[in-house]
């Protein structure tokens, strides 16, 4: 018989127990006057497991009541991300992805993990542009394509052009925009060129 993997309950406490258990993740949380509990380490545990298994946080629950079993594969990377952020490397790079406004993005090394505080940026650029359709936006330096993508699935634009110097960030964009399309066939895809930009056509 086929080997189904280990139950989630186990792979999630494993996960849970090894994040616990590093001086690295303890020190990072010292330094911001805080403690890396128990409790930390449990939530840490489960966000980074949705992540890798691509559900969300709250499916977690349903999962582990229905006795779920995780994929081989998907244990061998829950492990490799579990020994990542161990070492206190961020939570977005050890699993590959980071949530923005209503998306969920590629990241890694080669782009900077979009911040929370950019999301507010792009909701008042949509709340000044709501009454004005068309129009082209660029977003100037788009890393991981967070802004550009947005606003394109977002907002009401005849044109949305991502620029970037690095030919790797444009790389990541151009993944996720691949990504966000196929997730949802409302938005467009994102063409790279050789002048260091990507056009991405608004969904609107």
């Amino acid at each position: 018989m086929a080997d189904d993997g280990r139950l989630l309950r186990d792979v999630l406490h494993d996960a849970a127990r090894r994040l616990l258990a590093s001086e690295a993740l303890a020190l990072e949380a010292r330094a911001d006057g805080a403690e890396f509990s128990e409790a930390e380490a449990d939530r840490e545990a489960r966000w980074l497991v949705a992540a890798v298994l691509d559900v969300a946080p709250g499916e977690l629950g349903r999962l582990l009541s229905l006795g779920y079993r995780a994929p081989v594969a998907s244990q061998a990377r829950i492990e490799i991300a579990a020994q990542r952020r161990a070492t206190a490397e961020p939570m977005a790079y050890c699993v590959g992805t980071a949530p923005f406004r209503h998306l969920v993005l590629n990241v890694d090394r080669r782009v900077l993990i979009p911040r929370p505080e950019t999301e507010i940026v792009v909701g008042e650029a949509l709340r000044l542009t709501a009454s004005h359709p068309g129009g082209i936006a660029v977003d100037i330096g788009t890393g991981s394509g967070a802004i550009a993508l947005s606003l394109a699935t977002e907002g009401r634009y005849e044109r949305v052009i991502a620029t970037d110097l690095s030919d790797d960030a444009l790389a990541v964009a151009a993944a996720n925009a691949a990504r966000v399309a196929a997730a949802d066939r409302k938005s467009t895809r994102l063409n790279s060129s050789h002048s260091g930009e990507s056009r991405m056509p608004s969904s609107a």
